[in-house]
């Protein structure tokens, strides 16, 4: 309902005044907010059985909560943001500052794909792990026509074991790390046009080869 103003339960207003309320004229009264987008409020399982996850705008993450994706689950982003939110107002973002738990497995993947009917390269904007999410897994995951599909910014160490990407963006990296974690890629694949592997030095600059990334 365009008329109804009140903030949801995913909704970036709710807490976001200086005083710890919510912004806007309306608090927060328990709406649910209809569709997988915004800021979980608690921890979320997104199971095999009832894919796929739809998410038509970006996926926030906070500090204290934990996204967990179990085998064989599929979750497509997009298209476009209906959050325009993020550092992409254009394209859907997984933001992760808690924890993120793809658990995928040689039989049955975790899917990261494109909610485009056409999916095509660039369709949505990646996995994001910011500084100060921790615990986290990435394990047999198939990342589909994503812009940047993982860039790694947290301090806590990173493994990506046995990581797909495909259809990558032209423009974009399939695995961006900016962050000082220790960062492992074991067994990836990147198929399209993203140039591989980036690593950043401290100031943001192109590291030298040798990096943190086996």
């Amino acid at each position: 309902d365009a008329h109804d103003l009140r903030p949801t339960e995913r909704s970036p207003l709710r807490g976001a005044a200086s005083d710890g309320g919510d912004v806007g004229a309306h608090p927060y009264d328990g709406a649910p907010t209809p569709e997988l987008m915004g800021w979980l409020r608690s921890d979320l399982v997104l199971s095999a059985r009832d894919a796929p996850w739809l998410v038509p705008g970006d996926l926030v993450v906070p500090e204290g909560v934990a996204l967990t994706v179990e085998a064989g689950a599929e979750v497509r982003f997009g298209p476009g943001d209906a959050m325009q939110g993020g550092r992409d107002v254009n394209r859907t973002e997984l933001i992760v500052e808690g924890s993120l738990r793809l658990l995928g497995r040689v039989d049955a993947p975790v899917a990261l794909a494109s909610g485009n009917g056409q999916p095509a390269e660039g369709d949505w904007r990646g996995v994001q792990l910011r500084a100060g999410s921790r615990d986290l897994a990435f394990e047999h995951v198939v990342v589909r026509h994503a812009y940047d599909p993982v860039r790694i910014e947290t301090e806590a160490p990173v493994t990506l074991t046995a990581p797909r990407m495909e259809g990558t963006s032209g423009n974009g990296v399939g695995v961006d790390v900016a962050g000082p974690g220790a960062v492992r890629v074991l067994d990836g694949w990147i198929a399209g046009g993203a140039r591989g592997v980036r690593i950043n030095d401290a100031d943001g600059n192109n590291a030298p080869d040798g990096g943190p990334v086996d």
